[in-house]
């Protein structure tokens, strides 16, 4: 798949997710489901995985804290005693530097502008 086409993709991902809110949400109370729009809100977990799916994005350690907090909060029922993980990723982040910008630094050239007015003189 080409890359114009899977960021088009990511693009309409949250109107992917409302259609798909409304959708689950709709069946799951014809069928009788309690919170049915709380277990569609699911979908909008799409905005975040699916540039990750689909190869735009790479996984990076706030998108793993938040797939961690998204899973205890909907299967266990524990939204608030871990919303503290979150303050993890600045902790994270000043131990590990992101080595990512330095590289895009390094890719970079510079010019020395006092050696080139040096030459002028």
């Amino acid at each position: 798949m080409k890359k114009s086409l899977r960021i088009r993709i990511c693009s309409v991902t949250l109107f992917i997710s409302l259609f798909c809110f409304f959708i689950i949400g709709y069946y799951l109370k014809k069928a009788g489901v309690e919170y049915a729009y709380g277990w569609a809100s699911i979908s909008f977990s799409l905005i975040i995985f699916l540039p990750i799916i689909l190869g735009v994005e790479k996984i990076s350690f706030p998108i793993i804290i938040v797939a961690i907090y998204l899973v205890l909060g909907i299967a266990f029922n524990l939204w608030h005693p871990w919303w503290a993980l979150f303050f993890l990723i600045p902790i994270f982040y000043a131990v590990f530097p992101n080595k990512h910008k330095e590289e895009k630094n390094k890719d970079k050239e510079y010019v020395d502008v006092e050696k080139d007015n040096e030459e002028d003189c």
